[in-house]
């Protein structure tokens, strides 16, 4: 390795799902079901390919790693689970953009040299 370069730790993405809705009847339980009966991680001993996935109106799953299970957070009058997975989403962003180093995280979101003027 070249000197002066700095190795930085891979963080892989996070595979979430987002819907305003569900046509499953049963309630928020039969969501995770619905999930585990598509993606057989716990036969191949894997990790899930979502990571987190959040249902208006049912609530917001996140799988933690070390526990290796589901974390979950049932709907409320507020919708607690949409900013909870937001949050969630949120935090995932700075240890990815650390490991990753340019662009930065708003060049992203926006294109910095259309549009903008210089006013004095």
């Amino acid at each position: 390795m070249p000197v002066g370069v700095e190795m930085r730790p891979s963080y892989k993405p996070n595979n979430v799902l987002f819907a305003f809705e569900s046509d499953l009847r049963r309630g928020a339980d039969g969501e995770l079901a619905r999930y585990k009966a598509v993606d057989h991680y716990e036969a191949e001993e894997r990790e899930p390919v979502l990571t987190a996935f959040c249902i208006v109106g049912k609530g917001y799953w996140y799988y933690d790693r070390k526990a290796r299970g589901w974390g979950f957070l049932p709907s409320d009058e507020r919708h607690q689970e949409v900013l909870a997975f937001l949050g969630g989403m949120a935090n995932s962003i700075p240890p990815l953009m650390a490991g990753k180093g340019r662009p930065k995280f708003g060049e992203y979101l926006i294109d910095g040299t259309s549009g903008f003027t210089v006013v004095t």
